[in-house]
């Protein structure tokens, strides 16, 4: 069989295309970021799309489940992801040859449709690039970036659903291989024997596997997936976007993307004062660049930050969130995460800005632990003045004279928002819009610090 020659989302085309918009029982979807995350979500019964209460700005459609539309009559119920599997009515008729063929090109055609658009209104947003040549040279050059060890805009993230709880990873098959609680690409390329030859090839990431163990049996399933399946990667060509994610390329369309750069552009950017420059972040104890090292510089230089970084917090019942990084008397709440290779992105700390946000307004236990996290804090700080921007009750809270401050550390000059990588950028809007719609005001910043030790690409 040429594989060159399979249509990658013909499943999922077909599905979409063939499933009653009323009839739809499972659906699963992922979010392409740098902590890259699969949903799937079940209706007990046949169900419209927006009882799954799929976020179509973020969640990337992966498959299709439900009951077939009436003109598929011989259709039971069908499945599509990269291919259909369908289930036949029961019928007293049997099926013969020449019905088989002509149900196989009635579902070849219902891949070609464009029906599907009028129900799934995103899922253009995120094409399959299918064409060999550009599939090839994509290939290439996410392999480059990972031979030469850049590691921004790749990562690694299971292709499939996973209890994180059960299983481990590991980069070898022997028993006593080391066992990871998450894939790491860079950790995946250090225990690696050799470097890569000069002849090396995307196909040297395909024949690489992955193993997982199972902490409960103790069996350990070999060649679970090979690498190439675990990447997630981001590049350009062409002046196209396209992104890599669970062996599938896609192209983000061109409306999209200026979409979202549009979308971004009404970011305030800001630089105060309060806020550092130009400081190392190295923590000589810990051998490693470290947002700690920041933070708690930031709030021993300005009398007007006090650190929240490490916090215990309340949120939900549970007592472990930090909330912020930094709250400045002014009614700021700053989020610090460093922009580095190999990291999960500063993606998180978009995520963490929406939620710490929220959490901040709905709950008043959240509020209660910040106070008493000033008050424990053996520090030379006007602890009341602090106290004074968190009110008891949530009806003392005007969000609006509330900043939700993201800052952003590099060792770069250069760095802005524009030169983010695309899924950051879309993170971020996404995370601006949630903010503001709450009546929260929210910035980004960015801010050069000094690597000690020669930046070894470490992150917490």
């Amino acid at each position: 069989m040429d594989r060159d020659k399979i249509i990658r989302d013909f499943g999922i085309l077909a599905a979409m295309n063939i499933c009653d918009e009323n009839g739809l029982k499972r659906i699963q979807t992922s979010v392409h970021e740098a902590i890259s995350t699969q949903t799937e979500k079940q209706a007990s019964a046949g169900a419209r799309l927006a009882v799954f209460s799929i976020n179509e700005e973020r969640e990337i459609l992966r498959s299709v489940a439900g009951f077939a539309k009436p003109e598929y009559a011989f259709i039971g119920s069908l499945k599509g992801k990269e291919s259909i599997s369908i289930k036949l009515r029961k019928s007293d008729d049997e099926i013969d040859w020449e019905t088989l063929v002509r149900r196989v090109y009635a579902l070849g055609e219902a891949s070609k449709k464009t029906d599907y658009q009028s129900v799934f209104t995103s899922y253009d947003k995120f094409h399959s690039e299918t064409d060999k040549e550009t599939v090839e040279q994509l290939d290439a050059l996410v392999f480059e970036q990972v031979k030469n060890g850049t590691l921004e805009r790749v990562h690694l993230a299971p292709p499939e659903f996973l209890d994180y709880d059960r299983y481990r990873f590991q980069y070898s098959v022997e028993d006593d291989a080391t066992q990871y609680d998450d894939l790491d690409l860079a950790e995946l390329l250090a225990q690696k024997p050799r470097a890569f030859s000069e002849r090396a090839s995307i196909q040297s990431l395909k024949n690489m596997k992955i193993a997982l163990r199972d902490t409960e049996t103790g069996h350990l399933k070999k060649n679970k997936w090979s690498v190439y399946k675990c990447v997630v990667a981001e590049t350009e060509l062409d002046g196209e976007t396209y992104i890599l994610s669970m062996g599938d390329w896609k192209k983000i369309s061109a409306n999209f993307l200026q979409e979202v750069n549009d979308s971004i552009a009404a970011i305030n950017v800001i630089d105060p004062d309060y806020l550092p420059r130009d400081i190392s972040i190295w923590d000589a104890g810990q051998n490693k660049n470290r947002e700690e090292v920041y933070n708690t510089s930031a709030a021993d230089d300005s009398d007007d930050l006090f650190l929240f970084d490490k916090g215990k917090i309340e949120i939900g019942g549970d007592k472990r969130y930090e909330v912020c990084d930094l709250l400045h008397r002014g009614k700021k709440f700053v989020h610090v995460k460093r922009y580095s290779s190999g990291t999960a992105s500063i993606s998180h700390l978009f995520s963490q800005g929406r939620f710490y946000s929220e959490s901040f307004i709905k709950e008043q236990p959240c509020r209660i632990g910040m106070k008493a996290h000033i008050d424990d804090c053996e520090c030379d700080k006007d602890k009341d003045a602090f106290k004074a921007v968190i009110p008891d009750d949530r009806p003392d809270i005007t969000t609006n004279e509330y900043e939700v401050i993201f800052c952003i550390l590099s060792d770069r000059n250069n760095l802005t928002v524009d030169s983010l990588p695309f899924m950051s950028r879309y993170e971020l809007m996404h995370a601006h819009s949630y903010i503001t719609e709450m009546g929260f005001q929210c910035s980004i910043s960015f801010q050069k610090v000094r690597l000690g030790a020669n930046d070894n690409n470490e992150e917490e």
